[in-house]
């Protein structure tokens, strides 16, 4: 059996690349300022404050799992076999070795290939700056809403 297509950024969000609906991973879910860290999963309370619906939003999965399998009509069309599954935003180097049969899956290959040096802990200082920050950000979006969604639709006009 081939190994895993392990999907990049940005091309692993698209259907088309799969055939399969959008997954994202923590890492990426992590950027949206929508996810939960202590939860691996969204944040109910921050999806809410930022107006946005659950339902546009791809679904979850870890960095390194198998999200799906390719789709019948592109294995088809590319030979594949249909068992052929899909990676998300695994590291390249060890998708690589697992899909050219040096390690028997993802896991083994992560083990062999990634070490902890060290480890940082956070800085409490740091960490109330940042929840001042945010709480100034929570104050002031009610108040820049209107112009910032006007704003989204001045730069999005479709050409004349």
């Amino acid at each position: 059996m081939p190994g895993p297509i392990s999907s990049c950024t940005g091309a692993a969000s698209s259907p088309s690349c799969s055939g399969q609906t959008p997954v994202l991973d923590y890492i990426l879910a992590n950027l949206t300022l929508l996810f939960d860290l202590d939860r691996a999963a969204r944040s109910e309370e921050l999806v809410e404050l930022a107006q946005t619906d659950l339902q546009k939003l791809p679904r979850l999965a870890p960095s390194g799992v198998a999200v799906g399998t390719v789709s019948p009509r592109i294995t088809q069309e590319l030979g594949l076999p249909t068992d052929v599954p899909i990676v998300r935003e695994s590291h390249n180097q060890c998708a690589n070795a697992v899909g050219c049969g040096v390690f028997p899956n993802y896991e083994t290959g992560v083990d062999a290939m990634i070490r902890l040096d060290r480890t940082f802990d956070p800085d409490p200082a740091q960490q109330e700056r940042y929840v001042a920050r945010f709480e100034e950000y929570r104050r002031l979006f009610p108040l820049m809403k209107g112009y910032l969604k006007e704003l989204h639709r001045t730069i999005h006009l479709p050409n004349a």
